[in-house]
């Protein structure tokens, strides 16, 4: 058998994974407070597509992943603005999933391989971090504004 694979055999791959990682999803160790949850190694098949088939592979399985993720459970925390929820929207869905599709990309420079994968992963992992902290922000402006907002309007105006 080759090494080269279709197109066909990759979608399908591809399918499979994303199939894998939304099953993965839904078994939760537990919820947190403000969305989100913790659960049973359900980005794995997104980092091994993008190792297996590479980052083009990989960003597309993140994308369709997210929009899957989106339709299946979609919440946002109310925002001020649709700029901050369009921020949110593409932080804690799109980029999200689609930064594992990265992994194999930071990987390329080492030799070793189990070195790359691990490298790659905490690469990928450390930008959905990234996002993670940047929506916490976000969300913690809403927060200080509306309750400066509420202190406004308790002071009676003369």
């Amino acid at each position: 058998m080759s090494k080269t694979y279709s197109k066909t055999r990759i979608l399908v791959e591809c399918a499979l994974m994303i199939a894998i990682g939304t099953v993965l999803s839904n078994i939760k160790f537990f919820t947190l407070p403000n969305g989100g949850s913790v659960t049973l190694l359900s980005m794995l098949p997104f980092v091994l597509v993008s190792f297996r088939h590479g980052v083009k592979w990989g960003l597309f399985t993140g994308f369709v992943n997210g929009c899957l993720q989106m339709l299946l459970g979609f919440w946002a925390p109310p925002t001020p603005t649709f700029l901050y929820f369009l921020g949110e929207v593409l932080l804690d869905y799109l980029v999200a999933f689609m930064a594992l599709g990265t992994a194999e990309f930071f990987a390329r420079p080492f030799k070793n391989r189990m070195v790359g994968v691990a490298v790659g992963t905490a690469i990928a992992g450390f930008d959905i971090e990234h996002d993670i902290i940047f929506e916490r922000r976000v969300q913690r402006t809403h927060a200080l504004a509306r309750v400066g907002r509420q202190h406004n309007e308790a002071i009676p105006s003369t």
